[in-house]
């Protein structure tokens, strides 16, 4: 019997060895799947595809030492390849009013471009905290976590400049970043006008009417002195990729030759305002920051009272 039950163990240890070595190639080719998946994405840099790939490897080598280990089927059949080692979630840099505080359309954006371009499992939950921080969960409780610098980014609200260009005309000139330039502006019949400059997918600049001249490289604006009425506001913002509008410059504009209605216009003055959904943006929610500013400001103001007091025991000294 000590025989027969020496036999029926040689077999089934080679029955599990064998299962062993099947569990190691059903991991080698799950492994490889989805460095082909992570090479085959477009929105990762070489660098992050190197670097999942490492994480794979990691993986793999760990889920071997495991199934070395083992002693029964039921272990075997447990030990799987986390998914947040096989997926390499990509992430497009957004920008956005406040890195910080971010908007729920915000939020809302990022999570749909990690869903459409991502090959994620079904059941996978995304959660795109205020402050930009993204934690993805998989069906089989593993996670992924992103950095706010890798989701996010300051958008710049540079406003267009507004100048003249010495022929009676005004000159707009967006920022590096605009897509699209609002312009307003009151006609000789004071009416307001206002003209939308947008750059098409195939990098050239069009106007929304023939008014206004536009260099499609450049997407440079110049509205006629001829239709602008002279003591009026000629008005000027653009927006970014995803909608940002950046601050407004606004130009007060006098004709050139009070005599001469023909010489057009020229700028007297420009200002630059702010946004105000930025500015309403950035008033954060209470998350103890405030009372962190406070008592910053309180240190800094009791170092100074120190330094003066101090300052007048030398001066008594002297004295």
């Amino acid at each position: 019997q000590a025989e027969e039950d020496k036999g029926v163990g040689a077999i089934a240890q080679d029955v599990l060895d064998a299962a062993k070595q099947d569990a190691k190639n059903k991991i080698a080719k799950e492994a490889e799947s989805a460095k082909s998946a992570i090479d085959s994405n477009p929105n990762l840099t070489d660098a992050a595809k190197e670097a999942a790939k490492s994480e794979i490897d990691k993986a793999v080598e760990e889920a071997i030492v495991l199934i070395n280990g083992v002693r029964t089927y039921q272990e075997l059949e447990k030990i799987k390849l986390p998914m947040a080692a096989l997926i390499k979630p990509a992430a497009k840099v957004t920008p956005v009013v406040d890195p910080n505080n971010l908007t729920e359309k915000e939020i809302a954006r990022i999570k749909a471009f990690l869903k459409e371009n991502n090959n994620l499992p079904e059941g996978t939950e995304i959660n795109v905290s205020k402050d930009a921080s993204v934690t993805i969960k998989y069906p089989d409780g593993t996670i992924d976590l992103l950095s706010p610098v890798e989701v996010v980014k300051q958008a710049d609200k540079t406003a267009p400049t507004v100048a003249n260009d010495g022929k009676g005309n005004i000159v707009i000139v967006p920022s590096e970043k605009a897509v699209e330039i609002v312009v307003s502006y009151v006609d000789n019949n004071g009416k307001p006008q206002t003209v939308v400059v947008t750059k098409g997918t195939d990098g050239l600049w069009t106007a929304s009417n023939t008014v206004v001249i536009v260099d499609p490289v450049t997407g440079q604006v110049i509205v006629p002195g001829s239709v602008i009425k002279p003591g009026t506001v000629v008005t000027a913002y653009s927006k970014d990729e995803v909608g940002n509008s950046s601050d407004s410059a606004e130009a007060e504009v006098v004709a050139v030759d009070e005599n001469n209605s023909a010489a057009g216009v020229k700028v007297k003055s420009v200002t630059t305002n702010a946004n105000n959904v930025e500015k309403k943006a950035k008033q954060l929610p209470n998350t103890g920051e405030e009372a962190n500013s406070a008592t910053s400001l309180g240190l800094v103001a009791l170092g100074l009272g120190l330094a003066l007091l101090a300052a007048k025991r030398r001066r008594d000294e002297e004295a």
